[in-house]
């Protein structure tokens, strides 16, 4: 007789493949849209797009660093064994981040997207119109490489009747112990020597 009780049943889960976005203020292996990287089935994605580089007047010099430290951080990624997907400036590039997604969900079978918040409103904004407008799950992740989360800062607000820059750096200075002395002073005895 057949004991049921002693059967194990194993299902096999088809692996779950992200399209994981980089911006070129991200180039970072910490980033917590890499953290869970799976080099297996994940693709990193990183895009050279016109839309990114006119936004605002930017310097020349400032996007072919800017461009050439995204290639390094796709080289370095790819030299481990990562898959990358590098969108390059040239005349047949995506014009915009938007396209470019596109392109890469109809080239990629990917079950979701990972990005991390962007440093951008601008972004935030296209990031959450994708949430609305993709069929595909998006997930963005706190930035945690900053020493005040927005959530942080925006509880700092709300306190507020006037937002100065001066009186958040105070602030952060006092939470993180920064050139304090032991009576949580600022050394040297001022706040600020703009002056």
């Amino acid at each position: 007789m057949l004991n049921y009780s002693s059967l194990t049943v194993h299902i096999k889960k088809k692996p779950m493949r992200t399209l994981r976005l980089v911006l070129s203020d991200q180039l970072t292996p910490e980033l917590a849209s890499l953290r869970y990287l799976d080099k297996q089935h994940d693709i990193v994605m990183l895009c050279e797009t016109l839309e990114e580089a006119t936004y605002v007047k930017h310097h020349k010099q400032k996007l072919v660093f800017q461009w050439a430290s995204m290639r390094h951080f796709a080289a370095d990624l790819t030299h481990q064994g990562v898959k990358v997907h590098y969108v390059k400036w040239d005349e047949h590039s995506c014009a915009s981040l938007d396209e470019a997604v596109q392109q890469a969900l109809q080239l990629f079978k990917v079950d979701a997207i990972a990005l991390t918040f962007p440093g951008e409103y601008r972004l935030l904004e296209k990031f959450l119109a994708w949430q609305q407008r993709l069929d595909i799950d998006i997930s963005i992740l706190e930035d945690d490489r900053f020493l005040c989360s927005p959530a942080e800062f925006a509880s700092w607000a709300k306190t507020r009747k006037i937002l100065r820059m001066e009186y958040f750096y105070h602030h952060m200075r006092v939470k993180e112990n920064v050139l304090l002395d032991e009576k949580k002073k600022p050394l040297g005895g001022q706040w600020n020597f703009d002056k």
